[in-house]
């Protein structure tokens, strides 16, 4: 009888898991079908602004900036931290520095590797000093 109701809770605890792993994939938002334009602006350490201008069918645009050579970084369980954008690095550990990541004008709330790009959008890397 006990060994019934450990099969029976290891059976619940796995379903459990497995609805929860496919809800997190089936709500992920996902980027638009197609060739989609957007605009990625760097801002460096000394202020100055670089606007960079992609096409591109990526969904997420993590894809786009490591594909273009813009954005280097490490892969983490958060998924990609970067550490350098336009070849100029930020680091936590020198200058207690790093890249800061808007959506519009506004701070990001996901990475850029489960950030999904529309036509249009525009986003900006900002070398900014914790």
């Amino acid at each position: 009888m006990k060994n019934k109701k450990t099969w029976i809770a290891v059976a619940a605890v796995a379903l459990v898991v497995v609805l929860a792993l496919v809800a997190t994939f089936a709500l992920k938002p996902k980027g638009a079908d197609g060739t989609k334009n957007i605009t990625v602006t760097v801002v460096h350490k000394d202020q100055t602004e670089k606007v960079f201008t992609y096409a591109t069918d990526e969904e997420y645009l993590g894809a786009v900036l490591v594909a273009e050579g813009l954005v280097e970084g490490e892969n983490s369980d958060f998924g990609l931290m970067i550490t350098v954008v336009d070849g100029e690095e930020a680091s936590w550990d020198a200058d207690q520095s790093y890249w800061a990541f808007y959506v519009g004008e506004e701070y990001a709330q996901t990475g850029v590797d489960s950030t999904p790009i529309n036509d249009g959008d525009s986003f900006k890397l900002v070398y900014t000093i914790g």
